[in-house]
């Protein structure tokens, strides 16, 4: 082989090793697992919910003959209907208000079980608990869902839902075979429920009915060891960008802070409160994504820490509170905020985030607590208080007065353990936009 051959072999080999390696660049792919986008759930302090599980209703009332009226508080007697009802198929749905000329009447009709809620529930939300056949349905705000079980005879019944303050009725239809195993699961067992009792109503602010039962009530006082929010995981779900987050501790009081928002945490106050600052509040949001997004806010960062549920919306402020309920049915108050979670939304994003620091951990205790007048006793009281308008009493309810007791007044406590939260049966009514705790010996001792 002569020198000019061995040259040619050298040049093709170059060539197609240059041809290979370029080939196998240009087609090489790596495997790489992928890179997961940041998420406020990375770090969560609690668990989710589902919307079923945190818009729930807080009273049920069945009408039997002559007017008689048994309810019920119990969250596993609305659990049991709510998980019946939402089986059902709602096809129909019409607006039928101008045909309802008196909505107290009407919702004390014989046959009639009405399933209250404690504040607005926009239907387009709530259409994700049950099954609204039609794909477009109208907008439209309840309080109140009203089974009507006189139609177990029809190929169909009807199922309405109500604004008992802005009187105004929408209209679905169902196939009449639910209607017959409700009226037979649920309204006739409930005349004879331990858990049902006898109410009676009156008329409050713009002709509202407002449930009150009859007799005397007498429950449990209960106390709990808290066990605290890890601020710090908070933080790092609240936060863009956590690495850029400053701490300090000023007494009692951690802070921090980036250059658009500041997070509290209030530690004798037992409070968090995150804000935003670069958030503008001049926009006002609808009521379905004001309180989709609030729930869909607490879930990203797993911010159930405890039974909370849907208590109120202010659509004109951008505002929902979620309130901590005892697992019995019965709504919790606090002094200040501590037994709710507060937010107020503002142009693009969270505007405040404001809530309790901890959860109630480990039950220590529970014994019977002083008995509490019945509802109509309740609201008899309050007319005679000076200046006392029914036309502004909104809402009246039993609930839980939540505070903070020393744990060296409780006996059987280790005496290291932090101090105890304390749940005590009381009254409490809503008047003029302002819930308020009725103090029954202010009469009592006159």
């Amino acid at each position: 082989m002569t020198y000019e051959n061995i040259k040619t072999v050298i040049l093709v080999i170059l060539v197609g090793s240059s041809v290979l390696f370029t080939w196998n660049l240009w087609t090489f792919q790596p495997h790489l697992d992928p890179i997961e986008p940041s998420s406020m759930a990375d770090h969560p302090i609690g668990t989710e919910k589902e919307i079923k599980e945190v818009v729930k209703p807080y009273q049920i009332m069945n009408v039997f003959e002559n007017d008689k009226l048994v309810g019920t508080m119990h969250s596993s007697e609305m659990d049991g209907v709510i998980k019946e009802i939402s089986g059902w198929t709602y096809e129909k749905i019409e607006d039928i208000s101008n045909s309802i000329n008196d909505i107290p009447s009407f919702l004390m009709k014989e046959g009639h079980s009405m399933i209250l809620f404690p504040d607005e529930v926009p239907f387009e939300l709530y259409r994700n608990v049950l099954k609204v056949v039609d794909k477009e349905s109208p907008n439209f705000n309840f309080d109140t869902i009203v089974i009507d079980s006189n139609d177990t005879n029809e190929e169909f019944g009807f199922v309405y839902f109500l604004s008992r303050s802005n009187h105004q009725v929408f209209r679905g239809e169902i196939d009449a075979s639910f209607l017959q195993e409700y009226k037979n699961n649920q309204y006739v067992a409930s005349a004879s429920s331990e858990n049902f009792a006898e109410f009676d109503f009156i008329l409050g602010e713009n002709n509202k009915p407002i449930y009150l039962p009859v007799e005397g009530l007498t429950l449990n006082k209960w106390m709990y060891l808290p066990e605290d929010i890890d601020a710090d995981r908070l933080m790092k779900s609240l936060f863009s960008e956590p690495s850029v987050v400053q701490r300090s501790v000023q007494s009692s009081t951690k802070e921090y802070t980036d250059s658009t928002s500041i997070m509290r945490v209030y530690g004798d106050r037992n409070l968090i409160s995150f804000k935003n600052l670069s958030v503008g509040t001049d926009r006002m949001m609808e009521s379905n994504p004001l309180l989709r997004r609030s729930i869909d806010y607490i879930n990203d960062h797993g911010g159930w820490t405890g039974n909370y549920r849907f208590f109120s919306m202010d659509p004109e402020r951008d505002q929902v509170v979620f309130r901590l309920y005892h697992s019995a049915g019965y709504p919790i108050f606090s002094d200040s905020a501590i037994s709710k979670i507060e937010l107020e939304w503002g142009q693009n994003a969270i505007n405040e985030y404001v809530r309790g620091d901890f959860s109630l951990d480990t039950l220590i205790s529970d014994e019977a607590a002083e008995p509490l007048p019945s509802g109509v006793e309740v609201v008899n009281l309050l007319k005679r208080m000076p200046g006392f308008d029914i036309n502004k009493l909104q809402d009246v309810t039993v609930g839980y007065k939540m505070s903070k007791d020393q744990v060296s007044k409780q006996e059987g406590v280790n005496s290291n353990s932090p101090d105890v939260i304390s749940l005590e049966p009381k009254w409490y009514y809503r008047y003029n936009n302002e819930w308020k705790m009725f103090s029954q010996e202010d009469f009592f001792n006159e």
